[in-house]
């Protein structure tokens, strides 16, 4: 049994425990990715079973059509529009999904609201370059005292669905001193009453105070109340702080061959 994992850009699979598993198998481990039908078929034409990591590789029609010995498609985190489902079905290719854990997500979510609010990159770049007294150099189109951060306590922290990540994000912004304000669906709306949270559905607006916190995944009922096929600007606020969460959907096939950038997991 031929097994290919995909895009392990950190190298992290074989240090796994539980890569001893894979000993008794010819297992193939790319920590590079290539793009394109042809460079992925060429290099997955042996392959029985494929091991996904997240979303960095779209498993597409034309794909699946040029991999005849593929039995098994295995996705770590939930699988989403990355793969062509209906493909992999009608040629009795089985796909398996993991499970996603929210601690990592939220905790790398509350480090870039605190870099990005607390200025953490420019001030470690001061200390590098030896000016660690400034607070970094000036320009008209900085707000005032952009150098000297600004404390989270007092301020709102508002957060996109009110699911596995934005119940742990919304407990460090509690922490903080910070007023939590929730928006989404019905259900989360409920969800946050019921724990006595301030919630409201809120519009898209320009400019206003806070910072923000996306953890929803890419659903056609997310979809639909982001304003928009491909998501949208639920919150106001002047700047968004997020990180990507366990399984949500990249971006289109057609967007990553336009150059429009590429997501990374």
């Amino acid at each position: 049994m031929n097994i290919v994992i995909l895009d392990d850009y950190q190298d992290a699979v074989r240090k796994l425990n539980c890569a001893s598993k894979l000993d008794a198998y010819p297992a193939k481990v790319f920590t590079n990715t290539v793009r394109g039908v042809g460079q992925l078929s060429v290099r997955l034409k042996d392959a029985e079973v494929l091991i996904l990591i997240r979303e960095r590789t779209a498993i597409t029609r034309q794909l699946v059509e040029k991999l005849p010995r593929l039995k098994l498609i295995s996705q770590t985190g939930k699988a989403s529009g990355h793969i062509d489902i209906a493909a992999c079905t009608e040629r009795g290719i089985a796909v398996s999904e993991g499970l996603s854990a929210p601690t990592s997500t939220a905790e790398l979510t509350w480090a870039l609201i605190m870099a990005a609010m607390r200025r953490i990159p420019q001030y470690v770049s001061n200390l590098r370059h030896g000016v660690w007294q400034q607070s970094g150099l000036k320009a008209g189109s900085m707000p005032p005292n952009f150098g000297l951060g600004t404390v989270l306590k007092g301020r709102t922290l508002g957060i996109w669905s009110y699911g596995k990540i934005g119940q742990i994000v919304a407990g460090y912004g509690r922490a903080f001193g910070m007023r939590v304000m929730i928006w989404g669906s019905d259900q989360a709306r409920a969800r946050a009453k019921a724990e006595q949270r301030h919630c409201e559905k809120m519009e898209p607006q320009p400019g206003g105070p806070g910072a923000d916190e996306s953890g929803h995944s890419n659903s056609p009922h997310t979809r639909t109340r982001c304003g928009g096929p491909h998501g949208g600007t639920p919150s106001p606020r002047p700047r968004r702080d997020g990180h990507r969460r366990h399984g949500a959907a990249p971006r289109r096939a057609d967007d990553r061959r336009a150059g429009r950038g590429r997501r990374r997991g």
